[in-house]
């Protein structure tokens, strides 16, 4: 189940890690939790900036740092991420995923949490993070943080 980039991407460094990231996984990713969404009446989420700085940052740590956690390297929460990247909602839920973007549906139908969050009526905005280090023991890593008032 590692996902696998596309060649085009290309690969940026920072520090010892080489990676890349995909733009149209991302939407990909976006398209389908909104589809899901949306076969249960809920509105479909925005994309919001701080969100998406807050997911990015926690899959670049997740996938330089080859492990698969809430918790970031540096010991950092989803809360401290999201305020740390200016979102100022108080309501939001994080999911993790690895492969491609198929696949993280696939890991969220099967844990009734990571679902309810997908379907939860309270998001309304959200932030994805895709990146993809070879050099990982997952590949692609995925990082969702939805948040609401």
């Amino acid at each position: 189940m590692v996902g696998e980039d596309v060649p085009s991407a290309s690969e940026q460094i920072i520090g010892n890690c080489t990676y890349t990231e995909n733009p149209d996984y991302v939407q990909t990713l976006i398209d389908l939790i909104n589809k899901a969404r949306d076969e249960v009446g809920n509105p479909p989420l925005t994309v919001n900036a701080e969100l998406t700085a807050a997911a990015r940052r926690h899959s670049l740590d997740m996938a330089c740092n080859n492990f698969m956690k809430h918790s970031g390297s540096d010991g950092s929460w989803t809360g401290d991420r999201i305020t740390d990247s200016g979102y100022a909602n108080p309501y939001y839920l994080e999911i993790l995923a690895i492969g491609l973007p198929q696949d993280a549906m696939n890991q969220w139908k099967i844990e009734k949490a990571d679902w309810s969050a997908v379907l939860n009526s309270r998001v309304t905005e959200i932030g994805v993070g895709y990146v993809f280090s070879k050099f990982s023991a997952y590949g692609g890593y995925w990082t969702v943080v939805m948040g609401g008032e």
